[in-house]
């Protein structure tokens, strides 16, 4: 609680896309938005980027990497290596303010999309501080962001850091933070993950715009999946998704 957490907010403009996966138990895709959108309850566990009892909505800049997210508890916990996974496709509709993580060492030096964010939000670290006052605004958000990067996760416990990090931007930030950008560590890191508030979906700043059904076969937790296409469909009325 001492510690003065940088929220590094950024705004996200109108019209990009975001996409969120959802496991399925068989070959049978769901045609409800609700069920493919964030979980209505509370959350039983911490989460790279929610404590025990939040709800949050989390998505990814892009289709694969909302599918191999989806499939990360499963795969590491359980041994599956083989999914049905249906995505949905949202698009901001408003602009907003993102919090961005990115000052992890790991794969900064060869992700374009990391090193410019660094770039970006080191000259607003720098306004108005002492070198001493920057350098220690650096460690913390070094800090965290390797919290967020961390990849070897044994226990549910070693996601404390980033979720109670998550926790405070979107609870307690003077920026009225409403999301979070970080990057996917299943994929490597190349692409990135958003965390955004519940409220935010349900006050309408995002629109959902289609839906696809995927295949995954994995070889092992540390590889890429093969994808196979299955469907798509742009068609549904209210909570309905109209598969063709």
């Amino acid at each position: 609680n001492s510690l003065n957490l940088p929220d590094n907010a950024w705004i996200q403009i109108m019209g990009y896309p975001i996409y969120r996966g959802q496991i399925n138990d068989n070959d049978i895709p769901f045609d409800s938005i609700k069920r493919i959108s964030y979980n209505p309850s509370p959350a039983k566990t911490l989460g790279r980027a929610n404590l025990i009892g939040e709800q949050v909505f989390y998505g990814a800049n892009d289709w694969k990497i909302a599918a191999i997210e989806a499939c990360q508890d499963k795969l590491r916990n359980e041994g599956i290596k083989e999914f049905y996974v249906t995505i949905g496709k949202w698009v901001f509709v408003k602009d907003f303010n993102v919090s961005v993580i990115c000052h992890s060492n790991i794969r900064q030096g060869v992700v374009k999309e990391l090193k410019e964010a660094v770039e970006a939000i080191d000259i607003m670290m720098r306004e108005g501080r002492s070198p001493e006052e920057y350098q220690s605004l650096l460690l913390i958000n070094k800090f965290f962001a390797n919290q967020f990067a961390k990849q070897n996760i044994n226990y549910n416990n070693d996601y404390f850091f980033s979720a109670f990090c998550a926790s405070e931007l979107l609870n307690h930030s003077a920026h009225s933070i409403q999301g979070i950008w970080y990057p996917s560590v299943p994929y490597l890191y190349y692409g990135y993950n958003y965390v955004l508030k519940t409220s935010f979906i349900d006050e309408g700043f995002i629109k959902f715009e289609e839906a696809s059904f995927h295949k995954l076969l994995f070889k092992d937790i540390d590889s890429l999946p093969v994808f196979e296409f299955l469907k798509f469909t742009s068609k549904f009325e209210n909570d309905t998704i109209a598969w063709s």
